[in-house]
């Protein structure tokens, strides 16, 4: 078949009220957090730091992705998808590699999908980096996606779910799970320490 698929590009930024230092500590330990109960799972793979004090860490999830079967479901085209893939598959997994450089300040996230990685790409990219009009007290961070589905005639149609389902509603509360964070462990770390 003829690849009719276009891919979708995805971008987007947030500007958090905190430190560099603050708001990438709350990223490295996002999980468990309300924001996402769709993530079952995650093991670190392998975590190394260089001479140059760069962390570098791998890690696996497992997500529930029930709410992207249901959608086809729901414009009846459960049955072509299934076809390709197979859509019973509760627990979808990815792959994460993460650089912290805590010299330059930069911490650098790529994500991609390993389940129906031969049909559909879902990569994202995070990068966390001082704000450069205050640099101690904000922090921005970039969002960019890549989604790829090259099935055609359907392809189309699955990119656009999963760019509003995955992307427009899910990446929109990674700013607020890391908010979580910083309100709650981070604020109730320091209370211990001080007392």
């Amino acid at each position: 078949h003829v690849n009719l698929a276009a891919m979708r590009v995805w971008e987007r930024s947030h500007v958090f009220e905190h430190s560099w230092e603050t708001v990438v500590e709350a990223a490295m330990n996002k999980y468990p957090n309300p924001m996402f109960n769709g993530v079952l799972s995650q093991d670190v793979v392998s975590r190394s730091v260089s001479e140059d004090g760069i962390l570098r860490t791998h890690r696996l999830f497992g997500l529930l992705f029930t709410g992207v079967v249901h959608r086809l479901t729901n414009l009846g085209f459960y049955r072509q998808f299934n076809s390709l893939i197979d859509l019973d598959v509760d627990v979808w997994y990815g792959s994460e590699h993460t650089m912290v450089d805590p010299r330059a300040r930069s911490y650098l996230l790529h994500s991609k999908n390993i389940t129906f990685s031969r049909g559909i790409t879902l990569e994202e990219r995070l990068e966390y980096k001082p704000h450069p009009d205050n640099p101690t007290g904000r922090t921005v961070l970039q969002q960019s996606a890549r989604i790829c589905c090259p099935w055609w005639p359907i392809g189309g149609l699955v990119e656009t779910i999963l760019e509003d389902f995955v992307y427009d509603r899910m990446a929109a509360k990674g700013p607020r799970a890391i908010e979580w964070v910083i309100a709650n462990r981070i604020a109730d770390t320091t209370a211990d320490a001080s007392s």
